[in-house]
């Protein structure tokens, strides 16, 4: 007989030991796959998003939270700017480009970005159908790939707004945004996100009051006066000398703040590491009682199955076969605990990036494999081998004689 076969069929001769086993090694792996997938999405997801961003400016308030907001639009919005002192920066010559943003509504949870053509340039993004909205016209959407795939939106469909980055907020009944376009899929956050113009978002919040509070009546004055304001601005540096000399500048002598996003996001993966390489920890001691836990099952089997080892022996069979037998049945038990967990590992963030927005709008999904995983696969042989190994050399110099007589 086969000996993989041979091996297969012995794994399962007491199947609640087996499933025992199989439900500890996956259960471990699953976590340190999940672990690593998490953590290489982040710090990959993170950092695509950054696009070369040195600089956010915005409202007093938590600098993380600016971060969080204006380039992965996954936060709230510290408050509104002037965009006459917002735009001062444009002319510095550390600034190779300043990008502003409107933000404050959605539509069926996808953010309502005002902005520029910049904005789009940023991420290298690229038409699918109809064109980018007009920068100077109102109520013009090009909506990013996701976001129009989820909504089902196509070109020349129309919609009205409401007020928050969630759904459940108050409705802009009063205008009706109307899709130009679709961009292609980027894998960054635009592909969420539905892009307007400045004045758009704008002329939206005429009709309440409330908004105008908020926004300092400006939809009734012409673009260049000077107090209308923006949430946030993007800023380019030409040169690493900005990132030196501009946050300070703007955060002493301003009422604005400076925010960046390469310190920001450095602290930010710093606390989600430490609390990734804790769990880590855990899911490897189960992973060693998993391995433990094959050698016991393995190691007691042999008491059950001396005779018919010392049978094969009395057959011819060499003791390699014996000795390879046992050392496959360890191996499989690894290998098939394995691929449940990473299996499991995968489904889990695939189903959570579709259920979370958080996640979508970040585009972590779980299709990816990441180098980790062959250090993780490598591991499980030596978890599997390390387990079997004695019970192998055990049952390869089985007595035949004295198996048989008793």
């Amino acid at each position: 007989m086969n000996i993989f076969k041979f091996a297969w069929k012995n794994l399962w001769h007491k199947p609640m030991s087996t499933v025992l086993n199989l439900v500890l090694f996956a259960f471990g792996v699953s976590i340190i796959s999940a672990l690593l997938l998490t953590q290489d999405y982040f710090s990959n997801t993170l950092k695509k998003n950054q696009a070369g961003i040195g600089m956010v400016l915005g409202a007093k308030g938590s600098p993380l939270q600016l971060i969080l907001c204006a380039i992965y639009q996954v936060d709230t919005p510290t408050g509104n700017i002037s965009l006459k002192d917002a735009s001062r920066l444009k002319k510095h010559p550390l600034v190779a480009k300043a990008i502003p943003q409107s933000l404050g509504d959605s539509f069926k949870g996808h953010r309502i970005v005002g902005t520029t053509h910049e904005y789009v340039d940023l991420y290298k993004g690229e038409l699918e159908k109809g064109k980018l909205w007009g920068e100077h016209t109102s109520l013009e959407v090009t909506i990013g790939a996701t976001a129009a795939k989820k909504l089902n939106l196509k070109i020349g469909d129309d919609f009205h707004s409401s007020h928050g980055m969630g759904e459940g907020g108050h409705d802009h009944e009063e205008e009706h945004f109307k899709i130009v376009g679709i961009l292609k899929p980027t894998g960054t956050v635009i592909d969420q996100l539905l892009l307007t113009s400045l004045e758009s978002i704008w002329d939206v919040h005429k009709h309440s009051s409330k908004s105008k509070a908020n926004y300092g009546n400006l939809s009734d004055k012409k673009e260049d006066t000077p107090d209308k304001q923006i949430t946030t601005m993007l800023i380019k540096f030409r040169n690493p000398m900005g990132a030196i000399t501009l946050p300070r500048m703007v955060n002493e002598q301003t009422s604005m703040q400076a925010a960046l996003p390469s310190y920001e996001t450095a602290r930010l993966l710093s606390l989600v590491e430490n609390a990734i390489t804790a769990l880590q920890y855990l899911a490897i001691a189960i992973i060693v009682v998993s391995g433990l836990s094959i050698f016991i099952s393995l190691y007691n089997s042999l008491k059950e199955r001396k005779y018919e080892l010392a049978y094969l022996r009395s057959l011819g069979t060499p003791q390699s076969y014996i000795f390879g037998l046992l050392l496959i049945e360890g191996l499989l038990c690894s290998l098939v605990g394995f691929s449940i967990g990473i299996g499991l590992s995968h489904l889990s963030i695939f189903i959570a990036a579709h259920q979370v927005d958080t996640l979508a709008t970040l585009n972590i999904g779980g299709t990816a494999f990441v180098t980790g995983e062959i250090y993780l696969f490598i591991g499980t042989l030596i978890v599997g081998f390390t387990a079997s190994i004695v019970p192998a050399i055990q049952a390869a110099k089985t007595n035949i004689s004295q198996a048989l007589s008793e």
